[in-house]
């Protein structure tokens, strides 16, 4: 009954690394996240960028500028997505930024996207895939209020590799 007992904790330890090998070593999971606009804020203290619900809107009468810092927990971005709504006659602009800081340098890739101009439905503006940067976010430049329409950032979806 020993031997019996030797015998398949034996046959178990040799499986292991037989099993373990048919596995790839290189597969990883995609790590997605989807923030609400609400984690948007101005880019001074007088800013007219106002956080509501779940979306940060321009509730003043000019451009002003958002600010939206995005978590980096994976290598690399494969693709992000921002749904902007755009009440005005001017687009919204927002670019995506991966950074990194090496002593005094700094390092970045950017893309800019535009919205197309006043919609009465969210616009989502789609950025391609960056390189390895130590963080990661995104600044929108959004129009003041078109009559009573606010523009807004509506929510920012990242997909990392």
């Amino acid at each position: 009954m020993t031997l019996s007992i030797v015998a398949r904790s034996l046959a178990v330890a040799l499986a292991i690394p037989v099993v373990a090998s048919l596995c790839p070593s290189d597969v990883k999971a995609a790590d997605s996240k989807s923030y609400p606009g609400s984690v948007c804020r101005g880019s001074s203290g007088t800013s007219t960028i106002q956080v509501s619900g779940g979306w940060a809107a321009n509730v003043g009468g000019s451009f002003d500028t958002a600010h939206c810092p995005l978590v980096r927990d994976a290598t690399s971005i494969a693709s992000a997505v921002i749904s902007v709504h755009d009440q005005s006659a001017s687009n919204i602009s927002c670019t995506l930024i991966a950074e990194s800081e090496s002593g005094s340098s700094v390092t970045q890739d950017t893309e800019n996207q535009n919205s197309s101009g006043n919609s009465a439905t969210y616009q989502n503006l789609s950025f391609g895939s960056f390189a390895t940067h130590s963080y990661y976010y995104a600044t929108c430049a959004v129009p003041g209020v078109n009559g009573v329409s606010a523009s807004d950032i509506s929510s920012i979806s990242l997909n990392e590799n």
